[in-house]
């Protein structure tokens, strides 16, 4: 009796279709993963930027630029963040209640690409975060 190498149609099949089913139910877990760590990651390299704008402030620095005298709020390589796509009080003068809005890029995981980062700064110099992305890729210390 000949002696059998390998596996048959059959037994490979089964195993195909069983690591399908574990890779469609893995996949939207993983995407929610990732694109929760991509606004975390958001959320800190933005705070370099707040730093500026409240050193900004105190200073009495308020409008944008890069000139003498004015605050220059270049913004480093924000990864997930389209070059233009970082809002800081629509442009305008910096106050007491500046508006940080950062628009994520299509390299962003494709559930929060295109969703807003959103800094709110009160008079008391305190920050607040939301996010219109979903609820379930938002750090706890973010709306």
């Amino acid at each position: 009796m000949k002696q059998r190498h390998g596996f048959n149609l059959i037994e490979v099949t089964i195993g195909i279709a069983v690591i399908a089913i574990l890779m469609a139910l893995g996949l939207p877990e993983y995407q929610k993963y990732r694109a929760a760590l991509q606004v975390e990651e958001i959320m800190a390299d933005s705070a370099a930027l707040r730093l500026i704008v409240d050193s900004c402030i105190e200073q009495g620095r308020l409008k944008q630029g890069a000139a003498e005298g004015e605050c220059n709020l270049t913004i480093g390589t924000l990864n997930l963040i389209d070059k233009g796509a970082a809002e800081i009080n629509a442009g305008q003068m910096l106050t007491s209640t500046t508006k940080i809005v950062l628009t994520f890029s299509k390299r962003a995981s494709i559930v929060i690409s295109g969703k807003t980062l959103e800094w709110n700064r009160f008079s008391n110099g305190e920050w607040l975060c939301t996010f219109d992305g979903g609820i379930q890729y938002v750090p706890t210390d973010c709306q």
